[in-house]
């Protein structure tokens, strides 16, 4: 059985913890961490991921490392996730973090990104990291606060319904062309649906799909307002590796295999669509029995 067969719901209910029980994690639920932390998926193996786990000290400056969140945020651990390497690196940096994200929230743990990509090289410094490292987010953990423990979090994600501040399935879905929109069906409503769960840096939400002959084509938008500075484009990268994540992670829940090829901006097929938008990459499942 996959570890993530049961991960779907939590993939849905999963929502950023902004309030934390200042508690010491427990030896099970640490060991539990260190797993997660050690088996994230990559979507190229030549980039290095790094991850460095910090426990929040008594006078620590949480603005300095945080930034503006620190004020409100105190979380009693952080990570510090970052990537070397040229291929798609912060694609694949937030395909990793996604996946740590959902799974800690399966075994009652809350977590919250932090952005910090327009502050990369402070952050760098802060931690000593490589000159060619590459970082998008913190991404903050502990028990969520009081009123939403494991037993909330169970609950939470048994009753979850309805899409709070999602855009609707008909802004980002379409099939064999953009002409028109369209409701997925069968697996790819639940692939969608996980899709739109994705959690992304100002709540930008950059990804649109366009099914075709049974491959889902993801696109990014190149620009978008949300992102607000010229320097927090690249967050539209980013977040698409955390949506990745989450399709891979719900593929994988329904026992199936997923391969995604990379398109870099070229389609593979001759089409129009809109000029706004950038060709990432392609998703092929593979049914039962396929290679």
């Amino acid at each position: 059985m996959s570890q993530d067969s049961e991960i779907y719901p939590f993939i849905l209910s999963r929502r950023s913890i902004r309030s934390y029980d200042q508690r010491q994690l427990s030896s099970a639920d640490q060991a539990r961490i260190k797993i997660i932390l050690n088996n994230s998926k990559s979507l190229f193996p030549d980039n290095q991921f790094e991850i460095i786990l910090k426990s929040k000290t008594k006078g620590e400056d949480l603005v300095e490392i945080l930034g503006a969140y620190g004020r409100f945020i105190t979380p009693p651990y952080y990570l510090v996730p970052y990537i070397t390497g040229s291929n798609n690196a912060l694609v694949d940096l937030g395909y990793h973090e996604e996946q740590i994200a959902v799974r800690l929230w399966s075994k009652g743990i809350g977590t919250c990104f932090i952005g910090c990509l327009s502050r990369q090289e402070k952050v760098r410094q802060l931690f000593q990291l490589p000159a060619e490292a590459q970082i998008a987010t913190f991404l903050v953990f502990g028990y969520p606060g009081v009123g939403f423990g494991i037993e909330t979090v169970t609950k939470f994600t048994k009753s979850i319904i309805g899409i709070r501040g999602r855009k609707p399935v008909e802004d980002l879905f379409f099939q064999d062309t953009f002409e028109h929109s369209a409701k997925p069906k069968g697996l790819w409503e639940k692939i969608i649906e996980a899709a739109q769960f994705t959690p992304s840096a100002i709540n930008a939400q950059p990804w649109r799909f366009l099914l075709r002959n049974e491959e889902l084509y993801l696109f990014t938008l190149r620009n978008n307002r949300k992102y607000i500075l010229p320097e927090n484009q690249n967050y539209r990268f980013h977040d698409s590796g955390l949506c990745m994540a989450n399709i891979d992670l719900a593929v994988s829940s329904f026992g199936l295999q997923s391969e995604w090829l990379f398109l870099n901006g070229d389609l593979d097929f001759n089409s129009c669509y809109p000029e706004n938008l950038f060709p990432l990459a392609k998703l092929i499942v593979k049914k039962d029995g396929e290679k």
